[in-house]
């Protein structure tokens, strides 16, 4: 008999060891996945405020995206001007004029990907990019329609991603990817006495706390930190300010 006490005591010894560790490892891991999440989601916020600020200066300051699809498609269609120096500007015997040059959106919203090192296949873009510039005046040439593809294919693939909330999709929850709310307006900014009132275009991008937290019910998770809130919204821009800041 006193073998089955031993074994019934070893066994309750087992299973308190297993949910002490359990209360310990859960809240840990909580707090982890929490921070680490929001780390993600609040720089991809901060990706889509570069992105607005691009759109804007296509649009010459007038507006922002109202959508992604609008976004998309500026990047891919539309194209910017900046004024180019035609001869040696130091050469006093002969005047260098200045002309405009129109270069596509999409190629500039490239750059900014390479930059920030976002493109996947960057090699590959490098190695386009310098033989396409050899021949940036012949559409027909091969390179430059490789290139220009290539970069096509990965802008498109990167606001693609943008769309939608990090984490927010949960297969085993049977729950799909959700996209941020973006959203476009103006404000009507008071000048001074001497000067007249003038519309300031304005954005607003957000998603909640429990968006990119599907998986962690308020009820239990809350207990380990009141300010998990997963109704609460966390954004960038403001549709009422001139902002692109964050709230967070």
């Amino acid at each position: 008999m006193k073998y089955v006490f031993y074994a019934i005591f070893t066994i309750a010894i087992v299973v308190l060891s297993y949910y002490l560790m359990e209360s310990i490892r859960r809240p840990v891991n909580f707090h982890n996945t929490w921070a680490q999440r929001k780390t993600v989601v609040y720089k991809q916020l901060e990706d889509i405020v570069e992105l607005q600020k691009l759109y804007k200066v296509l649009h010459d300051d007038s507006t922002y995206a109202g959508n992604f699809d609008s976004m998309l498609n500026t990047f891919l269609t539309d194209s910017f001007t900046i004024l180019k120096i035609v001869g040696d500007p130091y050469d006093t015997l002969k005047k260098a004029d200045t002309v405009r040059v129109r270069y596509p959106a999409r190629d500039s919203l490239g750059g900014f990907l390479a930059k920030k090192g976002y493109l996947k296949k960057l090699t590959e873009y490098n190695s386009l990019r310098e033989k396409a510039a050899k021949a940036e005046h012949d559409k027909d040439n091969a390179d430059v329609k490789s290139f220009n593809e290539l970069v096509e294919t990965e802008v498109k693939n990167f606001i693609t991603k943008m769309k939608y909330v990090p984490y927010s999709e949960n297969k085993s929850m049977k729950i799909e990817a959700v996209q941020f709310e973006i959203k476009a307006g103006t404000v009507t900014l008071e000048g001074s006495r001497m000067a007249s009132n003038f519309v300031a275009p304005t954005f607003e991008v957000s998603t909640t706390v429990g968006t990119y937290m599907p998986e962690f019910e308020p009820v239990e998770f809350s207990m380990y930190n009141p300010e998990f809130v997963p109704t609460k919204i966390i954004k960038v821009g403001d549709l009422n300010k001139v902002t692109t800041a964050g709230n967070w």
